[in-house]
């Protein structure tokens, strides 16, 4: 059978997690990246904006990882997979027409 989830008394508390050691800049960014396609796949599956996500974040009490909505901005912009894909477009955009 398929194991079971664990119940909200047995699932760890912050306190209880702990890192053996601190992430490199690298996995960090892995981390940044990650976390920015899960918040925008929230964005498009609920249609909640960064309003709802600063509200989440004041109810799990890490409001002073996110700040406020530009805060929140510059974070996700951060992301190194959206400047390579908007890098990509803005050189896409200009080649030349052939005609000219």
């Amino acid at each position: 059978m398929y194991p079971t989830a664990p119940s909200a008394s047995s699932a760890p508390q912050l306190q209880d997690l702990t890192l053996v050691k601190a992430p490199d800049a690298g996995q960090l960014d892995n981390i940044k990246a990650h976390l920015d396609l899960v918040l925008l796949a929230i964005e498009a599956l609920t249609g909640l904006g960064s309003e709802a996500m600063l509200a989440a974040a004041a109810t799990l009490k890490v409001e002073g990882a996110v700040g406020d909505r530009v805060a929140l901005w510059r974070l996700r912009q951060s992301n190194p997979h959206r400047k390579s894909s908007a890098a990509a477009k803005s050189s896409m955009s200009r080649k030349p027409a052939p005609w000219s």
